[in-house]
């Protein structure tokens, strides 16, 4: 699956292809809205890990506390036939789409394979007797501090105070090292991967394949434009 980073790093090349196609139909003063980095949810599969994120976000992401920059600029009729929509092949989004993924009708590399996989894996995981026994460890140490929550995977309810969710948030991180519940889960987990993974191997090669044709097309974008990823130059 791509990371956080080079999901980035497409969106961008995406922009940029974009912009460079409006500055060549005369709309030299085009730019989109900078993209958005998606959090990492990998980071808190098994519930929050980061003490540091814990104590300042609470349960939002980090993310979340910076919102995208928006485009001032209004466009014109004429700007919005030579943008076009996504997917016609004949406007400036799916010309620049095209240039990063082939296809105006393509979306950047996802790998649905290894979506399933780690989607079927953790649902899996979670119901292991091993990961069931440290999750009600994990349920009973934070009772002792005053919350009451089956899993790690739970939010805080609406209402509660931002000074509240911090400690419920730190709460959480400390039982999960205490219990060592990350640890046992990743351990269990990461066996029905290696499996799953062996059996899906083929189709994984492939989409990884199309992921790295697709950021060395989002590579070729910025260096022929001159641009650097999401730079006004």
């Amino acid at each position: 699956m791509p990371s956080a980073n080079e999901d980035l790093r497409l969106a961008k090349a995406i922009n940029i292809a974009i912009e460079a196609c409006m500055k060549e139909r005369g709309v030299a003063d085009f730019r989109l809205p900078d993209p958005v980095r998606h959090p990492n949810f990998t980071e808190r599969r098994y519930g929050l890990s980061d003490m540091n994120e814990a104590a300042k976000f609470g349960y939002a992401f980090p993310e979340d506390a910076t919102p995208p920059k928006r485009a001032e600029r209004k466009l014109t009729e004429a700007d919005r036939r030579a943008l076009g929509a996504a997917g016609d092949p004949k406007g400036c989004i799916g010309i620049g789409t095209t240039r990063i993924t082939g296809s105006p009708l393509r979306s950047t590399a996802g790998s649905p394979t290894a979506v399933k996989i780690q989607r079927d894996t953790w649902l899996k995981s979670a119901e292991d007797p091993r990961v069931r026994a440290r999750t009600l460890e994990w349920s009973k140490c934070m009772k002792a501090k005053g919350f009451v929550l089956r899993t790690p995977l739970e939010s805080p309810k609406a209402g509660t105070s931002k000074s509240d969710e911090r400690r419920m948030a730190t709460s959480s991180v400390e039982c999960s090292n205490s219990v060592k519940l990350p640890n046992v889960w990743f351990e269990v987990e990461s066996k029905l991967q290696d499996v799953a993974i062996s059996k899906e191997s083929a189709r994984l090669e492939a989409e990884k394949e199309e992921l790295r044709r697709q950021l060395a097309n989002a590579d070729s974008v910025v260096k022929s434009t001159g641009r650097t990823s999401g730079s006004e130059s």
